[in-house]
This record gives structure tokens, C-alpha cells and sequence, in this order.
């Protein structure tokens, strides 16, 4: 016999469920278009260029990083 499981909330979000949550690219084009938004942000210097950013877009998605983790963490080339 099934046990009724109607009416029950679902158990509270708690910052570690939504703690890896990250943007997961599936094709290049996806990591160029989030290299033109970090370029077009202004929050890298700008002797760079989108495709050093898309290589460590890449390589940060390698290892498990989010764009924003892989920007901060992730040596250019």
C-alpha cells in the first residue's frame, strides 16, 4: 500500500542545495556568447581578449567552476 505524501511541503532551500547551481555551457557558442558579456561588462582588462576569456571559460568548466569562478581562478593564457 502507497503512503499518502499529499499535503507535505517540500523540505526548506538551504544554501547548500542551491550552491551548485552553475550556467553549464553545451557548445562553444555558448561560451563565446558568455566571453561577449564578460568583455562588454568591463570587469577584465581590456588588452584581453574574448577568446583568452573563452579558453578560461573552458578550462574553469573542466574542473567544475562556474563562469564567474573560472574568471577569478583560472590564469589566462
Amino acid at each position: 500500500m502507497a503512503t499518502e505524501t499529499a499535503g507535505t511541503a517540500p523540505p526548506p532551500a538551504t544554501s547548500r542545495t542551491w550552491a551548485r547551481q552553475v550556467i553549464r555551457f553545451s557548445n562553444v557558442d555558448d561560451v563565446l556568447r558568455m566571453a561577449d558579456v564578460v568583455m562588454s561588462s568591463g570587469s577584465y582588462p581590456k588588452d584581453a581578449n574574448k577568446f583568452k576569456v573563452a579558453m578560461m571559460l573552458m578550462a574553469g568548466a573542466e574542473v567544475g567552476f562556474g563562469p564567474m569562478q573560472s574568471m577569478k581562478y583560472v590564469t589566462p593564457p
